[in-house]
């Protein structure tokens, strides 16, 4: 599989866009445009990760940039021994 695929991969938001959507979409759109200037390549096909891959229950990039945006949901580390 060859896939720009960017943040928005968590279960929680399966049928929501993230707030960059729009953003995140533009920029992989450039991208793959930019692809399709090597001899040999077509354009890569590109989405969020939930739409191209699949979901991941617990994955720590999408999650994390999935959380930024929603603070309910994020809880301060509090360590007690560093």
């Amino acid at each position: 599989m060859e896939v720009i695929g960017y943040e928005w991969g968590a279960p929680t938001y399966l049928n929501l866009d993230a707030p960059d959507a729009l953003a995140q979409d533009q920029i992989a759109h450039a991208y793959s445009r930019y692809s399709n200037g090597f001899p040999g390549h077509v354009p890569y096909d590109f989405g969020t990760m939930n739409d191209k891959v699949y979901y991941v229950r617990g994955g720590m990039e999408d999650w994390a940039f999935a959380g930024s945006w929603d603070p309910d949901r994020v809880v301060q580390c509090t360590p007690t021994t560093y």
